[in-house]
């Protein structure tokens, strides 16, 4: 009777050591779960806001600020943009900021839907005017462009990607 007491009071704290062990692991796994996620949450965060700061650049940041002044008073404050010798500096310095944020969205570097509401409507009318060289409308404002344009779609692979992403000609609300 003894030896089946021992055996009974064996199998029962072996019983207690597996749900002990496996409440550990749940606790852990929870725990790795929750920590997953604030990391998640803090680094979607942070891309946020590299986001917006490299937004926000198109803005704030002298050159930036000179070579967009500069196009706009050389093309009739952004209406025409036949001459595209007389912009090509300044345009294509801002066309290589615009394909770094495009290239940005295509490694998740940047949050494309900031990208896409920040800075849409500028990099919609850039590749028309500047790479496509078609004139068009934006906002109630239209622009004339000429042919050959001041860069080629090539030169720019991530920005004309980005552009037929979110503007084809069917769905656009840019389109005429």
């Amino acid at each position: 009777m003894i030896y089946e007491r021992s055996d009974l009071m064996g199998t029962f704290l072996q019983g207690c050591q597996v749900l002990a062990t496996l409440l550990i692991v749940c606790v852990g796994y929870l725990q790795l779960k929750r920590l997953k996620d604030e990391v998640s949450q803090r680094n979607e965060r942070e891309r946020n806001a590299a986001t917006i700061t490299a937004c926000e650049r198109l803005e704030i940041d002298p050159i930036m600020y000179k070579l967009q002044k500069e196009v706009w008073e050389k093309t009739n404050d952004g209406t025409d943009y036949s001459n595209p010798d007389q912009i090509r500096f300044q345009a294509l310095g801002i066309l290589n900021y615009l394909e770094g944020l495009a290239i940005g969205v295509a490694q998740e570097a940047y949050s494309e839907q900031i990208v896409r509401d920040q800075c849409g409507d500028f990099m919609f009318k850039a590749v028309e005017a500047w790479i496509k060289g078609e004139s068009g409308q934006l906002n109630d404002r239209s622009w004339t462009s000429s042919k050959p344009a001041i860069a080629q779609e090539q030169e720019y692979e991530f920005l004309v990607k980005l552009y037929n992403k979110w503007f084809s000609k069917k769905d656009s609300p840019h389109k005429g």
